[in-house]
């Protein structure tokens, strides 16, 4: 399988952003930037939706609910990650109306699933505002104490389906990807680093989009050379370069494909 042969299964979608919220912070705090200036960073929060003609709605990641607007400046954030967040001063900001949940229904379309990059809160904090019948599929590997922790509450009372990258294949220089529904239209990529199972998708619609997650950062970082940081140590940082690197091999050799990063202005 290469991407030209998949290129050819494309599907009659458009993907659409959800910009739902702002994250102001240190660089230091989400990079590996132990040398260069400390700057301060101004990030999105995005999701992604497309409709796909046999299996619906379809969602990546699921942005901020409206909480972070009703309760500055932590949402819906359990209180460990808001001490965290307030010790590494990093600061969320949502207008109103800007939540998941709203602008899904501004747009006129509706979720039936959610794929995760990565169990981080600022991904998740909007799946339980959404309709029950949403289940949401993440990596095999988050499917721990650890990351329950983090995003709980969020995910209380969906079905779930864990990725299990197992059963992946090789693919344009990835390691471990996943035909997710079989038909070329949606791949997973395993792109492990800044969590311990992070996934990158492959969107093959009306153009193809890779959604880099966390994996990267934001162009400008790409740029300077950032590479984001790791949440399971020295390991996780090396996991997180060798991940990126492969991105961006992926970008050089395939220009028409755009590549999306999920904090990106």
């Amino acid at each position: 399988m290469n991407l030209n042969e998949i290129r050819e299964k494309a599907i009659d979608s458009e993907l659409l952003t959800i910009t739902s919220g702002t994250i102001e912070a240190k660089t230091s705090t989400y990079t590996q930037n132990s040398s260069g200036p400390e700057v301060n960073l101004l990030c999105v929060i995005n999701a992604y939706y497309f409709g796909h003609p046999i299996h619906g709605g379809i969602m990546i990641d699921g942005g901020f609910s409206s909480d972070f607007y009703l309760k500055p400046s932590y949402g819906n954030l359990n209180f460990i990650m808001k001490f965290f967040q307030k010790l590494n001063g990093v600061t969320y900001i949502q207008s109103q109306n800007a939540d998941t949940t709203y602008q899904l229904k501004d747009l006129g379309v509706k979720s039936d699933h959610v794929y995760l990059t990565h169990r981080h809160p600022d991904h998740t904090s909007a799946i339980n505002h959404l309709p029950k019948h949403v289940s949401v599929s993440f990596g095999k590997g988050e499917n721990s104490f650890y990351y329950c922790l983090l995003t709980r509450k969020h995910l209380k009372g969906r079905r779930k389906h864990l990725i299990d990258f197992d059963q992946g294949v090789s693919f344009e220089g990835f390691d471990r990807v996943i035909d997710i529904f079989g038909d070329s239209s949606f791949l997973a990529i395993s792109t492990k680093g800044h969590t311990k199972d992070h996934i990158s998708y492959l969107v093959n619609g009306k153009k193809m989009y890779l959604i880099a997650g966390d994996a990267e950062l934001t162009k400008e970082a790409v740029s300077n050379g950032l590479y984001v940081n790791s949440d399971y140590g020295k390991k996780g940082e090396k996991d997180a370069r060798e991940s990126a690197e492969k991105i961006r091999a992926f970008s050089r050799k395939y220009p028409e494909v755009e590549v999306i990063y999920s904090h990106d202005l």
